[in-house]
């Protein structure tokens, strides 16, 4: 297979002459989020350089093995002394009610799609481990992992073959896309969430994450805090009820004994 750096080079490249060829109205780039595709630098071996640069606004920014940003774009450049390793990635799939009925009700035959998607498209039986489990019934995710006791591997591109395969926009020549069939019934997600889990923190500036994540994590917080703040509250109040209970119970026995 081609290295997702190769890959992602080349169609960054095929979308650039498709939009040179098109009318203004036509234009593309304008729906391009910062963190979207770009086009990357690579090594003569197919990997992503550490150090990624924008040499129109002339931002530099680190990336992970996968090609994620993993720092803050910066006009000076952060230090990416190495590669970020990717450790794990999941793909989630998020279907419609419909189609995972079918999928809900032939859970036996699932193990036997993913031995026929190893085999087929991309060898993954002999250093991967890659499953899919149902998390709920609008849900299903594919896990894929290096194997510990083999070289290492480039997972990344793995994902990304299998993440353009479900969205329907196989890279494969002269093949379909990923065959995610159980019992006659083709799962056709409507959305593709692709995480990946890294060896190291990423090294963001949360004040440049977006104002929606930034709600989120603060409302986590405070939902943490709030949770810590009743724990307190109700020790405190379960300290003072055994002090009272004691107390009252001392007196009694004083009284008794008199």
């Amino acid at each position: 297979v081609t290295p997702k750096c190769r890959l992602m080079h080349l169609e960054m490249l095929h979308n650039r002459q498709s939009a040179a060829g098109s009318s203004a109205s036509d234009e593309v780039w304008d729906l391009v989020d910062l963190d979207e595709p770009f086009e990357p630098s690579c090594h003569s071996n197919g990997s992503f350089q550490s150090k990624q640069c924008d040499s129109d606004s002339g931002l530099c920014w680190c990336v992970d093995s996968a090609g994620v940003r993993v720092t803050d774009k910066k006009v000076d450049g952060p230090q990416c002394v190495r590669l970020v390793q990717v450790q794990k990635i999941s793909v989630h799939l998020i279907h419609c009610p419909l189609c995972m009925v079918h999928f809900h009700h032939e859970n036996s035959k699932v193990g036997k799609l993913i031995k026929k998607i190893n085999k087929q498209n991309y060898s993954l039986n002999l250093v991967f481990r890659i499953t899919m489990v149902k998390e709920n019934q609008l849900k299903v995710s594919i896990k894929i992992s290096e194997n510990n006791t083999k070289e290492p591997v480039d997972i990344a591109t793995v994902a990304y073959y299998v993440e353009r395969d479900v969205s329907d926009e196989t890279i494969w020549v002269k093949r379909n896309a990923l065959p995610l069939v159980v019992a006659g019934h083709r799962l056709e997600p409507r959305v593709v969430l692709v995480l990946y889990f890294d060896n190291e923190a990423p090294r963001i500036n949360m004040k440049s994450v977006f104002p929606g994540v930034a709600a989120i994590i603060i409302v986590i917080a405070l939902a943490v805090l709030t949770g810590i703040s009743v724990f307190v509250s109700l020790s405190a109040r379960k300290g003072r009820r055994w002090w009272k209970e004691e107390k009252e119970a001392w007196k009694l026995n004083n009284a008794s004994t008199l």
